[in-house]
């Protein structure tokens, strides 16, 4: 019986789960059940294969649609923005008092008659001390002016200072063309009325041109001192807890300046002390 027709497969069991044909006799050859096809042996697989790019693979940004003309509006990874461009930055600098306690790092700054002035700068402070002076000079050290509008907030500790001569600590503008400078600072003994707030007009760093002081009271060290250029109004103020200020002058750039003010930066003087005298910047709120 070599040749047999088998109308019908008959069907068994593995696993007693999956039905599968039981075939016998006349069959030489079956697959079995795991097994494995080369590529040849799939119609057209070859084919299909040899234009596919590989698992592990890159594209041009020219390759993929629009990607150029995507990222053409995007930032850089690595990029800057203007204060402007960030949403409220501004406002809340502005708001920020000197009581946050940010460092003042002058390092890039210049002295204006520097004199015996000394300056110290330290991780928290910027330190400058003067020794008795017989004649009228301010020394300081300045760098050029924010753009306007900007306000500038210090805190400062003042001493040791004396009671017996004009020595005062604070912040400057200045105008680099004409030399004019004006200040707002601590004042160990302002002509004679006591320690106070006071402002001080300048034609140049050895040239005083006007003072103008605060109501009489005894001032606290450490504290507070502004000055603020709008671009039409310069502004130089005190306070002793760095939020509620008093001003002491606010007027045009060109009441007292020949244009405006270009510069700002940190003073001292020491007009016929009879002791060394200091001052440190503790704080640098820039707005």
């Amino acid at each position: 019986m070599s040749n047999v027709k088998i109308s019908a497969l008959p069907t068994g069991t593995v696993g007693s789960t999956d039905a599968f044909p039981i075939v016998q006799g006349g069959v030489t050859k079956a697959a079995t059940f795991g097994h494995t096809h080369p590529q040849s042996d799939v119609t057209d697989l070859t084919t299909d294969l040899a234009g596919k790019a590989a698992a592990s693979h890159t594209h041009a940004e020219s390759d993929v649609t629009s990607l150029v003309s995507d990222l053409a509006g995007k930032a850089a990874t690595s990029h800057t923005h203007a204060e402007s461009d960030v949403t409220n930055l501004v406002t809340d600098l502005a708001n920020l008092q000197a009581v946050a306690f940010i460092p003042l790092d002058q390092s890039g700054w210049a002295w204006v008659n520097q004199g015996a002035a000394v300056v110290k700068q330290g991780t928290r402070t910027v330190r400058l001390t003067l020794a008795s002076e017989a004649s009228e000079n301010i020394r300081g050290r300045f760098i050029a002016a924010p753009s306007t509008p900007y306000t500038i907030t210090a805190l400062i500790y003042a001493g040791p200072l004396n009671t017996t001569g004009l020595c005062n600590v604070g912040l400057a503008f200045r105008e680099v063309s004409s030399q004019k400078i004006v200040y707002v600072a601590y004042a160990g003994n302002s002509n004679g009325a006591g320690p106070k707030f006071h402002v001080r007009k300048n034609t140049n760093a050895t040239t005083n041109s006007s003072d103008v002081q605060s109501n009489p009271f005894i001032a606290a060290s450490p504290t507070w001192v502004r000055i603020a250029d709008t671009g039409t109004t310069i502004t130089l103020s005190y306070s002793f807890d760095g939020e509620n200020f008093t001003s002491l002058v606010s007027e045009t750039r060109a009441t007292f300046f020949t244009t405006a003010p270009d510069q700002v930066g940190i003073v001292i003087q020491n007009f016929g002390a009879n002791i060394e005298i200091g001052g440190s910047i503790v704080s640098w709120v820039q707005a």
